[in-house]
């Protein structure tokens, strides 16, 4: 019989020592793999965050690049303005006070031929642009302002950025600076310069580059791969859509692996190329080696003492070590200590008790980020006032326990004016100071925010309407005193709409949207006037709206008629000249309503050009047919100032149909003259300068003066046709009679409208208005009929 021994010490020593090698192998290879897992896991998030920022911070430094540029851009012209208004002062002294003052590098004064009169450094005195100089084209080109991008001087190897500035006597401003200049200050925010300093100021980032929207480099830490095709990368196809990409990589220059993020880049909404950053897996490489040093260390040290530390030593702390790790939470931020340092696994909770110290501390820090990137978000930038974003979600939150709220919306009128003739930067000082002043009236029940351009919006919470109304009022009342900007005054009005919560409605987008609408109501009825919404506004919007869409389906689809009223000499009842009058074909729509919504729909540019070229093409056509010709008169709205283009596309229309520039009129009404002052100054000018008629329409239904009028080049007065009505009569005829006498003293031409009677006839015999229009003589024609009154008078004076 098979001897039994007391003690099976294979059993108990070698069964077990092998069950826990194996055991603590086992575990060891789970708790290391979760552990390497949810690293793994925290250091690509946090790479692709990391890569997020840099990826926004980019197309924040195109924006910074581009607004760079355009400062100098005014500075420059600012610069030549100065010149120009001082024409009279400039000498090389002055000049050379201009250079220190505006910190410009080259400023030169030449004369209508080019020649160059004055120069503060008195080294080209004398110098004379030829042709094929950018100067000469300049000079020759008939523009008066002209901003260069950096280009090579044509007398040297050195390259500048210059702009010019023409007076109206030809004599012209050239203000530069040194390329180096510009590129100074650019520089920190190219592409190549930001790829570098990313790589510079992060350790853990091995290489970075920029790829644009074909996927070649254009920018690249290892300047050798600059231009290199990614196209067939199928990483950076996923990220050129929009989808950001985390992978191992195998970076050859440095013989390691790294993970890579592919990371779009965004400017205005649109992907312009893709951010990759290779971030070192050396630190990961460690801490793993580490961890399995850690283990192997830990396993012998259990199989030594595996009897007597089988539960003490082995399994409460691996329980406990377990614990800790499940306790671990990666998106907390206040760190849990979790070292044992009696355990024999105190190495191993050393590593993690780091590892979750460096993930408390990574999402502190990304908090801190997270916190200003969303004030960003919900901050106007330029004001420094709440954006739309802060006011919705703002209006959304508060809206829940209020039963009253007023949503208000401004729109300033007379911003644009200003912004347009003073300068991008004089517009953005006057904003900030605007809300300054508007930020004077918030409280715990008041909400201040910019909509976006020139429009703004507020909340009030308030508990009755008289309470209401007289803290309208008092806002209102900001606008009576003007807006200061560097010492000056300069008055701003509004247009004010208010709707109500719940009594209008109970969605924030409706109430904004009935808040506008009140507001346009209000801009029709006066500056600074508040208007309450209520739904008939809804009625007239879509009307408007749907006048609006027949007037672009005209512009489609040739859907304008023209319309020509003659003007008549009393005197020899001789055609002296022509209105012509706009129509929509097939609608009965007035002008009077279909031209303020052309203007602002932002068609009238379209529309006017239109009949500007039906216009002359129909003079060509009564030219063609033997017709003696007289001026034709067009309408111009004052929106239509605002084409640039506008006096080129004239011209060029008078050269195709070979008509002669004083067979075309333009008409303005007196309070589009008003209402774009310096704007109509410079345009009637130019009209003048080509030979074109002006006139001033409607005079006596604004508030302009003759003696306002006199400063402007304008060859004719039209009378209002409520005007010649009014005192057409033996009571208002010495009224009548005066008002003519001071027009033709201040050198007016004078034209009666609307007369549609003998009588009217015969009281104008009795003034000196000579020339008429209106039903007596002729109503508005198809151009057949007026052809045949043309050739009848032409064949009457033969």
């Amino acid at each position: 019989m098979k001897t039994v021994k007391p003690i099976n010490y294979k059993r108990i020593f070698a069964l077990p020592l092998i069950l826990t090698t194996i055991f603590i192998f086992v575990l060891s290879v789970v708790i290391y793999s979760m552990t390497i897992s949810a690293y793994r896991e925290y250091h690509q998030n946090d790479a692709i965050i990391k890569a997020k920022l840099i990826s926004e911070n980019i197309t924040e430094n195109i924006k910074y690049q581009k607004l760079l540029l355009d400062s100098i851009d005014d500075s420059l012209l600012t610069t030549a303005r100065i010149a120009i208004s001082n024409q009279d002062l400039i000498d090389n002294e002055y000049l050379l006070q201009l250079t220190e003052i505006t910190n410009t590098e080259y400023i030169y004064y030449y004369s209508p031929t080019g020649e160059v009169i004055y120069d503060p450094s008195d080294m080209y005195i004398g110098w004379q642009a030829q042709v094929g100089d950018p100067i000469y084209d300049f000079m020759t080109s008939g523009e008066t302002i002209r901003i260069e991008d950096i280009r090579k001087s044509t007398d040297e190897d050195n390259y500048y950025k210059f702009a010019y500035l023409k007076a109206n006597d030809g004599y012209f401003i050239q203000v530069g600076v040194r390329a180096e200049y510009v590129l100074e200050l650019t520089a920190p925010y190219e592409y190549q310069n930001v790829i570098e300093d990313i790589v510079i100021q992060n350790d853990e980032v091995i290489y970075a580059l920029i790829l644009d929207g074909n996927k070649i480099a254009i920018a690249d830490s290892n300047e050798e791969s600059i231009g290199i095709d990614y196209s067939s990368d199928g990483d950076y196809e996923l990220a050129i859509n929009g989808v950001p990409v985390a992978t191992d990589h195998y970076y050859a220059k440095d013989s390691t692996t790294v993970l890579e993020i592919a990371y779009p880049i965004y400017e205005d909404g649109e992907i312009i190329g893709i951010l990759a950053v290779g971030y070192a897996l050396s630190f990961f490489n460690q801490t793993r080696i580490y961890l399995i040093i850690i283990f192997i260390i830990m396993g012998i040290s259990f199989v030594g003492i595996y009897f007597m530390t089988l539960y003490i030593q082995i399994f409460k702390p691996l329980r406990g070590l377990d614990d800790a790790i499940s306790s671990i939470d990666v998106e907390s931020t206040q760190s849990k200590r979790i070292l044992d340092e009696k355990s024999v696994f105190s190495g191993i909770y050393q590593t993690v008790d780091n590892l979750s110290k460096r993930i408390t501390d990574e999402n502190s820090k990304n908090i801190r980020l997270n916190k200003r990137i969303s004030s960003m978000a919900y901050t106007d930038y330029l004001t420094g006032v709440p954006n739309r974003l802060a006011f919705i979600e703002k209006i959304t939150e508060i809206i829940k326990s209020v039963e009253k709220l007023a949503v208000v919306f401004f729109d300033l009128d007379g911003f644009k004016s200003y912004n347009d003739t003073l300068g991008h930067n004089f517009g953005d000082a006057l904003l900030k100071s605007f809300t300054n002043r508007f930020n004077s009236v918030k409280d715990n029940d008041t909400y201040f925010a910019r909509y976006g351009g020139d429009e703004f919006f507020m909340y009030h919470r308030y508990h009755s309407m008289v309470d209401l109304r007289s803290w309208i009022e008092n806002v209102a009342s900001l606008f009576d005193q003007p807006f200061e900007v560097e010492g000056v005054e300069y008055p701003l009005d509004a247009g004010i709409g208010v709707s109500l919560y719940p009594e209008h409605d109970t969605s924030i987008e409706q109430l904004i949207r009935k808040a506008d609408i009140a507001m346009y109501y209000s801009k029709k009825r006066g500056k600074n006037f508040v208007e309450f919404y209520n739904d008939k506004m809804d009625v007239v919007i879509r009307n408007d709206t749907e006048v609006i869409k027949k007037l672009k389906q005209a512009i489609k689809n040739d859907g304008f008629n023209i319309v020509y009223q003659p003007q008549v000499n009393i005197d020899t009842n001789e055609i002296v000249s022509i209105e012509a009058l706009l129509r929509v074909k097939d609608e009965n729509i007035s002008p009077s309503v279909f031209i303020p919504l052309a203007e602002q729909g932002g068609i009238i540019n379209m529309i006017g050009r239109i009949v500007l070229k039906n216009v002359i093409e129909q003079m060509a056509i009564w030219k063609s047919k033997g017709a003696k010709l007289v001026t034709v008169f067009v309408n111009l709205s004052s929106h239509q100032l605002e084409d640039d283009g506008l006096i080129q596309y004239i011209q060029d229309l008078l050269y195709e149909y070979d008509i002669h520039p004083s067979y075309l009129g333009i008409e303005m009404t007196e309070s589009a003259v008003i209402k774009r002052e310096l704007v109509a100054y410079q345009f009637l000018k130019d009209l003048d300068k080509l030979g074109i008629h002006t006139a001033i329409d409607d005079f006596g239904s604004g508030h302009a003066g003759l003696s306002y009028l006199t400063k402007y080049h304008v060859e004719m007065v039209k009378l209002d046709r409520q005007f010649c009505i009014k005192y057409l009569t033996d009571q208002g005829l010495p009224i009548f009679n005066a008002i003519v006498g001071l027009t033709k003293l201040l050198n007016f031409k004078v034209l009666a409208e609307g007369i549609e009677t003998l009588e009217h006839i015969n009281y104008l015999k009795q003034t000196d208005c000579h020339l008429v229009q209106g039903y007596y003589y002729y109503l508005p024609s198809h151009p057949d009929i007026i052809e045949k009154v043309l050739i009848k008078s032409t064949g009457e004076q033969t």
